[in-house]
């Protein structure tokens, strides 16, 4: 059988090419951006604990993975744990993906807020309710937060969104989550016969 050259990485056999009904064959293949870690056992690529409400970035038990969590302790009304970094640019990720468990008592209501240069807190977003003893995975959208494409992005917060303490919840596994990279594309435009004679040419017994 012949190929479509190395390069594209595609096979094609003849009666696929005579069903294709399209006028633009749009081919892309897309390599995955690293992932930025934030805490990981411990805050990671220049995060640091800038407080307030009573926490703990070392807890050995209740993890979900690795050694350490971070336990949080919301005493007063509207209080907060905040991670800050320095100024950077926000365009290669797209969302916040963490653990959250509610711990012995769960019911927790907790916002999470965006932060952007001069300490500048975006609009909230309501977590959902974690679970007693449960570990959750929840991913919220950089856009949700207000943050999304901002050149001076620095930092991440929980806060208490009551007037009323909050009970001891734990975080694990925080990271920003990237956007894939395109790498290659083919693009037939030239009209549906032209594509397929070009597609053709690679087909078994051609």
């Amino acid at each position: 059988m012949k190929t479509l050259p190395k390069n594209l990485g595609v096979t094609f056999a003849s009666s696929s090419i005579a069903a294709i009904p399209v006028l633009l064959l749009l081919l892309c293949s897309t390599v995955a951006r690293a992932d930025q870690v934030i805490y990981d056992d411990s805050l990671e690529n220049g995060w640091q604990d800038w407080g307030v409400a009573i926490h703990n970035y070392s807890t050995p038990s209740p993890v979900h993975s690795g050694s350490y969590s971070v336990s949080v302790d919301m005493e007063t009304a509207f209080d907060l744990l905040r991670i800050n970094n320095t100024p950077f640019d926000s365009s290669p990720y797209a969302s916040l993906s963490f653990w959250i468990n509610g711990n012995t008592t769960g019911g927790q209501q907790l916002w999470l807020r965006g932060v952007a240069s001069n300490g500048a807190f975006m609009a909230p977003v309501a977590l959902p309710i974690p679970v007693s003893n449960t570990w959750t995975h929840l991913t919220v959208s950089l856009s949700d937060l207000g943050v999304a494409n901002h050149s001076d992005f620095e930092g991440i917060v929980f806060q208490n969104r009551t007037q009323v303490a909050q009970p001891i919840f734990l975080l694990d596994d925080i990271q920003l989550v990237s956007i894939p990279e395109p790498s290659s594309i083919l693009l037939c435009g030239l009209g549906l016969l032209p594509c397929l004679k070009f597609l053709r040419s690679f087909a078994p017994g051609k």
